[in-house]
């Protein structure tokens, strides 16, 4: 960035409330299963972890990052947590520094508030995940290039680096970096693509284009091996409704979408349990929608650079997104959906405080600023106090110390995880596979949920009581193996063991 004299105490003050947003109450929430395996993943060996990159559909680069990062601090709930919130801030001080850079201080202030109070931008920052880490590489990319055809060379050197790493932190940033290599090659046609000022000659944008190409070359070979046998997929196949919830999480915030969250029913205030869909989206479209097209459409009218940058933004936000919703709408695969565009809200958090600050009168932002807090505050209020991630700390913490004749079962394996994080290394764990084979599973620094082994009934002969703890509509004891159904059989049932 340009080190101008931008900072001032509206800057920090609104810095200061992300801040405090992002890590107050940062370890109150268990680890649900998704942070669990961030966890165990970086309890491998180097070699065990990039060899997992090679049958996951998450590249290593995060875990790598929080591997190392972990050497310094203590891996608490807080700390596992801390790297996504301190990438989110650093998140909120670029687009604050670019926007005032760009559009002056009005307009950064205006973005910077509504990322620092967004609760879809928060509660990333809160999981001990990838996902405010490709929300940053993307912006950075988005900075660089701009620099970067504007002249500055140290910029395409940041520009290549940001791309190479948003395909080696979440494959659905291919996207984003297809999206550019498009643009760019528009630019290579047009020479310097028709716009005043900008001055990057072809030889560096093909150079550019070339390292980025060679450094995404073997995630996109990953891509191909895991969407032939659709493991590149989340849990869901993306519909067009599912375009509406994107635009609700990045406008109106968890409550408007809170049916794709865990604990859906305790992510909104009762008084507004009941307010549609269609309310959402035109609060919404108020407060984030109509200023971000505001912003872009006095942009473009303006011509020159101005009309260049809404341009390659509408490329690299409107691209990988519609790619992402078309090849799972149509080829009916199974997508994420929101997470991986968080990086998306980000520019358009920047172009509707463009908007915003564009407006004459102080008082209209003000009461703009005022609906962003109140609209920010019906998801965050919720989120803090009533919502919960997951029980599983609860559930495994209330364990009474376990003797010899105590063992504990997790159904299905793959939980394994919460079990190694939240109980003494030699707890014995165990599971049960098709109701009917039994599993010992233990810690493993070459497996990441545990090394599993099946074995006879025989290993529970010693064994009086189990205490089992997963998934209810899995957990059916009943159809077990008779050697489990003899034993004294505890659940974690309405907060305690039964």
């Amino acid at each position: 960035m340009n080190r101008k004299p931008f900072p001032s105490l509206y800057v920090w003050g609104i810095w200061l409330f992300g801040a405090g947003l992002r890590l107050g109450f940062l370890g109150k929430q268990d680890l649900f299963l998704d942070e669990a395996w961030s966890w165990a993943t970086i309890r491998l060996g180097i070699g065990p972890l990039l060899r997992l990159s090679l049958a996951d559909p998450h590249p290593p680069f995060y875990y790598l990052l929080l591997k190392a990062y972990l050497l310094l601090v203590p891996d608490t709930e807080f700390w596992l947590r801390a790297l996504s919130a301190g990438i989110s801030l650093a998140s909120l001080w670029i687009v604050m520094q670019f926007t005032a850079e760009r559009w002056g201080r009005e307009s950064a202030l205006a973005a910077g508030f509504m990322l620092a109070v967004s609760s879809f931008d928060i509660y990333y920052a809160q999981e001990a995940r990838m996902y405010t880490l490709a929300g940053f590489l993307w912006l950075v990319s988005f900075v660089a290039l701009l620099r970067a055809l504007e002249g500055g060379r140290r910029a395409w050197g940041v520009w290549v680096v940001t791309n190479i790493l948003m395909a080696w932190t979440h494959l659905t940033l291919l996207l984003v970096v297809f999206a550019y290599l498009l643009f760019l090659a528009g630019y290579v046609v047009r020479g310097q693509g028709g716009v005043e000022g900008w001055q990057a000659d072809r030889r560096t944008v093909l150079v550019g284009m070339g390292l980025v190409l060679a450094g995404i070359g073997p995630a996109v070979w990953q891509v191909f091996q895991f969407s032939s046998d659709y493991r590149i997929g989340g849990a869901w196949i993306p519909g067009r409704g599912d375009l509406w919830a994107l635009f609700l999480l990045w406008s109106t915030g968890l409550t408007a979408a809170r049916s794709y969250f865990l604990d859906s029913s305790h992510l909104t205030l009762p008084l507004l349990a009941q307010w549609s869909a269609a309310g959402w989206g035109i609060a919404g479209a108020v407060t984030v929608g109509f200023p971000a097209v505001w912003g872009m459409y006095r942009a473009w009218q303006k011509g020159g650079q101005e009309r260049a940058w809404v341009w390659v933004s509408l490329c690299v936000v409107l691209g990988p997104i519609l790619l992402g919703f078309g090849y799972a709408f149509f080829l009916q695969r199974a997508a994420w959906a929101f997470k991986p565009f968080l990086g998306a809200g980000y520019l358009l958090w920047i172009w509707a405080g463009v908007g915003i600050g564009a407006l004459p009168r102080a008082s209209v932002r003000k009461g703009w600023g005022l609906a962003i807090l109140l609209i920010s505050a019906a998801s965050l209020l919720p989120y803090f106090t009533g919502w919960q991630k997951s029980e599983a700390g609860q559930a495994l913490r209330a364990l009474p110390p376990l003797a010899a004749e105590d063992a504990v079962v997790v159904v299905p394996a793959y939980l394994a995880p919460l079990v190694f994080y939240y109980t003494p290394p030699e707890t014995p764990l165990f599971s049960v596979s098709n109701h009917q084979t039994l599993l010992h599973i233990s810690p493993s620094e070459e497996h990441l949920t545990g090394l599993v082994q099946e074995v006879p009934c025989t290993a529970l002969s010693n064994i009086a009581n189990l205490w089992i703890y997963g998934d209810p509509a899995r957990i059916q004891p009943e159809q077990w193996p008779e050697c489990v159904q003899e034993k004294q059989v505890w659940m974690f049932i309405e907060g305690g063991w039964k």
